[in-house]
C-alpha cells in the first residue's frame, strides 16, 4: 500500500497492516490494526460520542475542520493522569467556549460519555500517526530558497512545492488562494476517510489525493456546521 506523504514524494509502507481509521468498527493507524471493541467498551463508546457530537467541528479523527485539530495531544495532556483529565474535559463540555464551542448538557453528553471520550483520545494518541500533523506543519520551513519546484514565501516562512505549487500557480497564486500558512501535513478525507495530504493557505485548503490536487470543501463544511443543530428540539446543544 502506498501512502502519499505529500505531493513532493510518495512513501511506501511495506508489510504493515493498514486500513482506514473508522470511528466505530476497525481502527487502523500506521503499523497497527485492531478494533475499538478490543480496547474495551469505554474506548468504543468514546469513539461514538466523538462521532456524534465532536466530529462536525473537529473533523474526522479530530484532524481539524472548522474547529482546531485535537490530535495529537499536547505532551502535558497526554502524560496527565486520567483522573485529572476527566474533570478538565467535563468543565469544557459543560461550559463551552463562548462564540466558538457549544456547551452540552448532561442529557446530551453524560459524565460517563466524557470519561469515554478521554479514553478514546488517549488510545488514539498512543497510536503512530500516518505523517506530519497539522501542528508540526505550522513550524517554519527548513527550506528558504525558491526553485523551479519549490516556492519559499518569506511573509509566512512556508514553502509550496510539487503538485501543490503547480496547482497554486495555475489557480492564481497568492492573489486568489493567499499565502501558505503551513507546510504539507497528513490527514483524511471528510467524505470517505481516504488518507490524503493537505496544506492550508490564507483563503483555501488544498488536498492531494489519488494523484490530484483539489480544493477542500471548506465552505460546505462551514454551512454544515452552522446548520447542524437546526431542527432539533428547543435547548438542544445550546450555544453560550
Amino acid at each position: 500500500m502506498t501512502i502519499v506523504d505529500g505531493p513532493r514524494q510518495p512513501r511506501r509502507l511495506v508489510g504493515m497492516g493498514i486500513g482506514l481509521l473508522l470511528l466505530v468498527g476497525t481502527t487502523a493507524v500506521v503499523g497497527v490494526q485492531t478494533t475499538l471493541a478490543q480496547q474495551g467498551p469505554s474506548v468504543a463508546r468514546g469513539a461514538r460520542v466523538f462521532n456524534d457530537n465532536c466530529q462536525i467541528c473537529h473533523g474526522v479523527y479530530a484532524q481539524g475542520r472548522m474547529g482546531p485539530p485535537l490530535l495529537p495531544l499536547p505532551q502535558e495532556i497526554a502524560t496527565a493522569p486520567r483522573t485529572a483529565l476527566i474533570p478538565e474535559l467535563t468543565g469544557l463540555v459543560r461550559s463551552g467556549i463562548p462564540g466558538h464551542m457549544p456547551r452540552f448538557e448532561t442529557g446530551q453528553v453524560s459524565d460517563d460519555d466524557v470519561g469515554a471520550l478521554v479514553d478514546w483520545f488517549l488510545f488514539m494518541n498512543s497510536q503512530p500517526r500516518p505523517g506530519r500533523s497539522f501542528y508540526e506543519a505550522l513550524a517554519p520551513a527548513t527550506t528558504t530558497q525558491s526553485s523551479d519546484t519549490v516556492t519559499y514565501v518569506a511573509a509566512t516562512k512556508h514553502t509550496i512545492a510539487g503538485a501543490f505549487k503547480q496547482f497554486y500557480d495555475q489557480q492564481g497564486g497568492a492573489g486568489r488562494l493567499g499565502n501558505p500558512l503551513t507546510e504539507e501535513y497528513a490527514g483524511f478525507s471528510e467524505l470517505d476517510a481516504t488518507p490524503l495530504t493537505l496544506q492550508l493557505f490564507e483563503r483555501a485548503r488544498l488536498e492531494f489525493v489519488n494523484g490530484e490536487v483539489r480544493l477542500s470543501q471548506i465552505g460546505g463544511a462551514e454551512l454544515e456546521l452552522r446548520t447542524h443543530f437546526i431542527g432539533e428540539g428547543p435547548g438542544d446543544h445550546p450555544m453560550p
